[in-house]
């Protein structure tokens, strides 16, 4: 779906902050060199500040960006240089270093400007509105694709700034370099990717880490849910591009600037941004389909089941939640992934059993792993399958066939594993 709105994610803990350079000051007014007054008027939350420059007379204008910020009070100008510095931080990093793409200026087909009085891409420091987002002003309508200028909105003082300001700037930063791009993809790909950049690139860990608790606890949730932003689930998901940086391209970020360039498309078309991995995949000899269930057995090995040789910093994560079965005797029992989701169980006993998985539907397959494997860190089984206990198993289900993102289900399956001696 499309984006029109995207917020930053929750902050809890501190990033480091190197000081901002000096910004140029527009905040005087013309000619006579007089202070322009404070606005003090009480904006209501829905007010679109495009529409409300008069409440935001002060401003600063980067010398290195095309980034001009607004802001009402006078004293707010500390925060005011804090933000823009950060900002202009994450475009070297993020733009420059790493290659993502450059946001679009604001100007509209007709000449005109999307928001503000010139094409410079406009950010409003709003104290007292508690959030930070950013939303598209300027559509390109000449191209064929999904591609927007962009404004943002950020309170320092709210719940995104003081310690964690440069994490929540860096974030938001993202999401216009996003907007230049593709503003029409899976739901899951905006967050999961703007919070990547905020732990790979601005170092920021504790300011989303908490949101793994969410995914640990719901293995069997698709890892490209679209929670409606109705809790962490989205920026969680970030987890699965640590997995691929770790994983697959060598702690190289590299990859999710080539995957936002093979991501442009028309409205509803491909390709999405599991088409462009599996582009970038395919030299390593898989694809995105192919990454699920590794993914799933990385993120059996966090917590106290961290080995040294997965997620670097696996021993602070959460583990997955695991269910469990007695396999004494013969036994059954049902799990429920949704496709792309996995179920963990504990199987107990001695011995081994023979292990199958029963009830799959038309239209999708299951990747059943043993964890960990006789002479690796899992073993994928092909059932039935004899399995020495004890052992956790990892189901996950897939998509037999063509898949899109757009159109799979997130209903759960019911698959019967059934433990056989």
């Amino acid at each position: 779906m499309r984006r029109f709105t995207l917020l930053a994610v929750a902050i809890v803990s501190a990033c480091p902050a190197p000081p901002p350079e000096p910004p140029g000051d527009e905040g005087e007014g013309e000619g006579e060199g007089e202070p322009v007054p404070d606005s003090t008027e009480e904006l209501p939350f829905a007010t679109w500040p495009c529409d409300r420059l008069d409440a935001f007379p002060h401003a600063l204008t980067s010398t290195v960006t095309p980034l001009l910020l607004h802001f009402r009070r006078a004293d707010e100008r500390a925060e005011a240089e804090r933000l823009l510095g950060y900002l202009e931080e994450g475009w070297r990093l993020e733009i420059d270093e790493l290659g993502l793409a450059e946001p679009l200026p604001d100007t509209t087909d007709d000449g005109g400007y999307g928001c503000g009085e010139d094409e410079r891409l406009d950010v409003f420091l709003w104290a007292g509105h508690e959030e930070s987002f950013v939303d598209v002003v300027a559509e390109r309508a000449a191209t064929a694709t999904e591609d927007y200028a962009t404004m943002m909105v950020v309170d320092p003082y709210g719940p995104y700034g003081g310690d964690v300001l440069r994490c929540t700037a860096l974030h938001e930063l993202h999401h216009m370099s996003q907007a230049a791009l593709d503003w029409w993809d899976a739901a899951v790909v905006y967050e999961m990717s703007a919070t990547f950049v905020e732990d790979t690139v601005a170092g920021c860990h504790d300011s989303w880490e908490f949101a793994l608790e969410e995914i640990q606890e719901s293995p069997e949730l698709p890892i490209d849910l679209d929670d409606g932003y109705a809790g962490w689930f989205m920026y969680g998901q970030a987890l699965y591009l640590v997995f691929l940086q770790q994983g697959v391209f060598d702690g190289d970020s590299a990859f999710l600037a080539q995957m936002w360039q093979g991501m442009p498309s028309p409205a509803g078309e491909d390709p999405d941004y599991q088409d462009a991995l599996d582009a970038l995949l395919a030299p390593h000899g898989m694809s995105f389909l192919d990454t699920v269930p590794r993914y799933a057995r990385w993120r059996w090995y966090t917590g106290a089941r961290d080995d040294g040789a997965h997620f670097a910093r696996g021993a602070l994560y959460p583990e997955v939640e695991v269910g469990s079965v007695d396999a004494t005797g013969p036994t059954s029992i049902v799990v429920r992934p949704a496709l792309l989701g996995t179920s963990y169980l504990a199987v107990s006993g001695e011995g081994s059993v023979t292990l199958d998985v029963e009830g799959v539907p038309a239209g999708a397959r299951v990747v059943v792993q043993a964890l960990p494997g006789d002479a690796a860190d899992g073993d994928v089984l092909t059932l039935p399958a004899a399995v020495t206990l004890p052992r956790t198993l990892a189901v996950t289900a897939l998509p037999d066939g063509p898949t899109d993102v757009d159109a799979r289900s997130t209903a759960p399956l019911a698959l019967t594993v059934r433990l056989t001696r």
